[in-house]
């Protein structure tokens, strides 16, 4: 390369030097011209006529060389920035290849590297392989225990559902017998509560009834003793019949004795004291009657017989006294009277007994009304107390008797829900945990199937490289894109095979939907038959009420479930922690392929861009040449041009000479 630099530019500093030397040769041939002109002059004035055509046409020849010359030079320059700039660009071109050169032995060297990285990648290739074979077989181990304990999960829970069936058909069959006798206890406790109601019904009339007798034993006591007060008006009229009788008789013996004036004055007095005494007593007995009341029967009663006694007991205390012959004979003669008046008081007063032992009768009913209207009010009281309690305790029963209908209502419904949550989570369970196995499965055989093709896809790379490498080295630029055009065929090949692996991935897909419809069939047919059961169980729960206990019992029931499909998902969660160990190996193995295949894109993009500036600058090589080459045409005729031009000055001497000579 260097050799060729030196070439270049000898051959343009030549070609500056010859164009130099072909200027001087024109500013020489001037002026020896000139002189050459003027000595002619001198020598040969006589031939002057003659040799002025031929100057003057010297002269044009001249100045239309001189402008051949100066337009050649002008080309010369212009021709030598063209050599100039021909010369930066053959240079730049050098450089450039140079640099290509430089950059071929470093992507040797990168190929080289990339070799031994994928040696190193089919090792660990090798190793993945053989790990992921036994990844494999772990998932197919792992799916079919999984497949296993899904039945086995399934078949003890069909088993389990079927006990707690039965369980709650029995605890169904109790809570409807206990519902029964509940129902009957409500209807006994709503038949006593009757009974009850109908017995303080009683109970509330019987004291209406002893106030009204009560009343009444009162009217009876108010008419008695409105009869007492009549028979004392009666006494008080009789005392004052026998008054005027006495006086008659005081008047009929006014003859008598002065003991007997006094003894009848003291027996008028004592008369006149009775009879004031009476009408004291009848005056207080009518305003006693007058201020009676409701509330003070009983003393004015007491107070009326305390005075009629006394009236009974006053007529008697005169026949104690001692008596003269004239009030005997007055005596006597008031005897009839006075019998009939006896008689009547006798009368009287056995009627008086009689109203008293009617009035103590009355006043002992009356405290046995009064007795018994307190035990009446006293058990009244106690009967709406229990009345009260009854209504309550009935009240509470009714509330309960509501609480356990809605707790029944409660229970069926939480019953129903928990039982259809309880098979839709197992069903969601089963249904997930198979379509994360079918996936996973997928997932792996798609990432296997891609591990695969990019290990056959690696190896063809490899091998390639390693031929491009092997091209590269042996051949030239030209085998490069051999190789290219090679390589693109490859790339098509892979393309195919691609499209054949995608139409057998489809397919496999299909297979998998078909497989998949099969599945969705069986879960639907599981449905269908849980749909059955749970027809079957909700037409029981209509029949039959459901209580607190066997819904404690679905509880501790779903709580195992809980446990059973925990321990599951432990399990599932160390399968998932394998399979993301699986995955961050592929992940490692998938990010190092990456790597490979970006390293590979950019130094096939390199080496593209490599192609198309060598292409580039063979292009601007050959053009170079051919641009050189024109200029040596046209230097060459210059020069050609510049040596006629020469011969001919050579002649034009010559034959100024010979004339000078002939001259």
């Amino acid at each position: 390369m260097e050799k060729r630099k030196r070439e270049s530019s000898e051959r343009s500093f030549g070609e500056s030097e010859s164009v130099s030397s072909l200027s001087e040769k024109d500013s020489e041939i001037q002026p020896e011209s000139t002189m050459e002109s003027r000595d002619d002059e001198i020598q040969s004035p006589t031939v002057s006529l003659e040799v002025e055509t031929e100057k003057e046409e010297l002269k044009d020849s001249m100045k239309t060389l001189a402008e051949k010359l100066s337009a050649a030079l002008a080309n010369v320059s212009a021709k030598d920035d063209l050599v100039k700039q021909h010369v930066k660009v053959a240079e730049e071109a050098v450089a450039g290849w140079e640099k290509a050169e430089n950059e071929v032995v470093e992507l040797k060297e990168k190929l080289e590297a990339a070799d031994d990285k994928n040696r190193v990648l089919e090792d660990r290739v090798s190793h993945l392989d053989g790990a992921l074979k036994e990844c494999v077989r772990q998932l197919r181990q792992a799916r079919d225990e999984q497949e296993q304990r899904i039945q086995d999960a399934v078949i003890e829970r069909t088993q389990e559902l079927q006990s707690s069936r039965t369980s709650l058909e029995n605890q169904i069959f109790e809570t409807a017998t206990k519902s029964e006798e509940l129902s009957q206890m409500a209807e006994s406790v709503a038949k006593e509560n009757v009974m009850l109601r109908h017995e303080l019904l009683a109970r509330c009339e019987e004291p209406e009834i002893r106030t009204i007798e009560r009343d009444l034993s009162t009217q009876a006591a108010e008419t008695a003793s409105k009869q007492q007060l009549d028979s004392i008006k009666k006494v008080a009229k009789l005392e004052a019949e026998c008054r005027k009788f006495r006086m008659l008789a005081k008047s009929s013996a006014s003859f008598n004795d002065h003991r007997s004036t006094d003894s009848h004055s003291d027996g008028g007095e004592r008369m006149d004291v009775s009879c004031s005494d009476s009408w004291a007593s009848s005056t207080l007995i009518e305003k006693r009657s007058l201020q009676g009341t409701s509330s003070s029967i009983e003393l004015d009663l007491m107070g009326d017989f305390l005075e009629m006694e006394r009236l009974v007991a006053l007529p008697v205390t005169p026949d104690g006294n001692g008596k003269s012959g004239p009030e005997s004979v007055t005596e006597e003669v008031v005897v009839p009277s006075e019998n009939s008046l006896a008689s009547e008081i006798e009368v009287l007063t056995s009627r008086i007994k009689e109203l008293e032992e009617k009035l103590e009768k009355l006043e002992a009913e009356k405290h046995e009304l009064e007795n018994e209207v307190k035990c009446n009010r006293e058990e009244a009281v106690v009967h709406i107390e229990n009345s009260e309690v009854l209504t309550s305790r009935t009240k509470e029963l009714e509330e309960k008797l509501e609480k356990l209908e809605a707790e029944k209502e409660e229970l069926k419904s939480e019953v129903k829900c928990n039982r259809e949550k309880a098979v839709v989570h197992v069903e969601n369970s089963l249904a997930a945990e198979i379509e994360v196995l079918t996936s996973r499965t997928k997932e792996l055989e798609e990432q296997l199937e891609k591990l695969e093709a990019e290990k056959v896809e690696l190896e063809s790379e490899v091998k390639c490289n390693r031929e491009e490498a092997v091209a590269q080295v042996e051949n030239s630029l030209a085998t490069e894109i051999e190789v290219l055009t090679c390589r693109i065929k490859q790339l098509e090949e892979k393309l195919e095979k691609l499209e054949v692996e995608k139409d057998e991935l489809k397919s496999e897909v299909k297979c998998n939907r078909e497989v998949e419809s099969t599945l969705r069939f069986e879960l639907e047919a599981i449905a269908c038959e849980k749909m059955e059961l749970e027809n079957k169980l909700e037409k029981l729960e209509v029949e039959k009420a459901e209580l607190q206990i066997s819904f404690d019992i679905i509880k501790d029931k779903y709580e195992e479930s809980q446990v059973c499909l925990q321990e599951i998902e432990t399990k599932l969660g160390e399968i998932q922690t394998e399979m993301k160990l699986v995955n961050e190996l592929k992940a490692e193995v998938e990010s190092q392929t990456i790597a490979m295949e970006a390293d590979a894109k950019t130094k096939s993009a390199k080496i593209e861009s490599l192609e198309e500036d060598m292409r580039k600058e063979r292009f601007a090589f050959d053009e170079l040449r051919r641009k050189c080459e024109a200029l040596e045409e046209e230097i060459s005729l210059h020069k050609e041009n510049s040596i006629k031009s020469e011969n001919k000055e050579s002649k034009i001497k010559q034959v100024c000479l010979q004339s000078s000579g002939v001259s």
